[in-house]
């Protein structure tokens, strides 16, 4: 497990009526312009973190995604910064779903210390039921000579939301 040094903020919305006027903000909130959205989680952290593994590291903590219906997908909205401090290193970052790891996106970076963005969306969970997960972004390398790397100037934001 890589070190738990990141800032993570999960914000949890969960719909009020601010005026007390017994409307359901929940429905409301379901559909913004015209496109249904249900429920969206988000995780913001930065800190440092390193790999040369060729199997999957959880990269950072857990946090949990909520899935209200049967029938929808999680549109799953990923972006970091980091670097390989050695150069040509592949890297795949992946998701952890409740023990399930599913690939999100691989890349290579070239140059040897220079930060690169990583960005990926991916539409999984066809068939997944309602309930409760538990995620964890995961990371690990393509081969030996690879490695994966986030300083203090990096930066993470994934964002999962429950779409049709």
């Amino acid at each position: 497990m890589l070190p738990e040094q990141a800032r993570l903020t999960v914000p949890h919305y969960e719909p009020t009526d601010p005026l007390g006027l017994g409307l359901n903000f929940r429905a409301i909130d379901r559909a913004v312009n015209g496109i249904p959205i249900f429920r969206s989680q988000q995780m913001n952290g930065s800190g440092s973190a390193s790999t040369d593994s060729t199997s999957y590291v959880n990269l950072f903590g857990t946090f949990p995604i909520i899935k209200e219906l049967g029938w929808t997908r999680l549109d799953v909205d990923l972006r970091l910064t980091w670097f390989s401090p050695t150069g040509a290193s592949r890297v795949t970052i992946g998701l952890r779903l409740n023990g399930t790891d599913l690939d999100l996106a691989s890349f290579y970076a070239n140059p040897a210390a220079q930060h690169a963005t990583l960005s990926s969306r991916s539409f999984i969970g066809e068939g997944l039921m309602p309930g409760t997960y538990t995620a964890q972004l995961r990371v690990k390398v393509e081969g030996g000579d690879d490695d994966f790397s986030m300083d203090a100037n990096d930066a993470i934001n994934l964002t999962v939301t429950e779409a049709i």
